[in-house]
């Protein structure tokens, strides 16, 4: 579709037009894969959880790792030792 020629009324049509039909494409061709995915992984005996792993549950934050430094001025400060160290630290380092 050459969409240069056409007016901004013409391409405000069009693109409300997409935007009415684009989450029923989304959800149909996720409805169409995870449906391949759940038929190849029974081919092999496996279920859609392990192929996929458990990605994408919501809410599941990452973790830092267990606390190896903690602030003595304030407790509640740790740092596990991985990236970069934390301000506090610092001043502490260079003793």
């Amino acid at each position: 579709m050459n969409l240069e020629g056409k007016s901004v009324k013409e391409l405000r049509e069009i693109k409300d037009r997409i935007d009415r039909v684009m989450p029923k494409a989304v959800a149909k061709a996720r409805e169409d894969l995870m449906a391949k995915i759940q038929s190849d992984a029974e081919k092999v005996g496996l279920t859609v959880r392990e192929v996929l792993g458990g990605m994408g549950r919501p809410g599941k934050r990452p973790t830092f790792g267990t606390p190896k430094y903690v602030n003595q001025k304030n407790p509640a400060q740790t740092w596990s030792g991985r990236g970069r160290p934390p301000h506090w630290l610092t001043p502490e380092m260079r003793k």
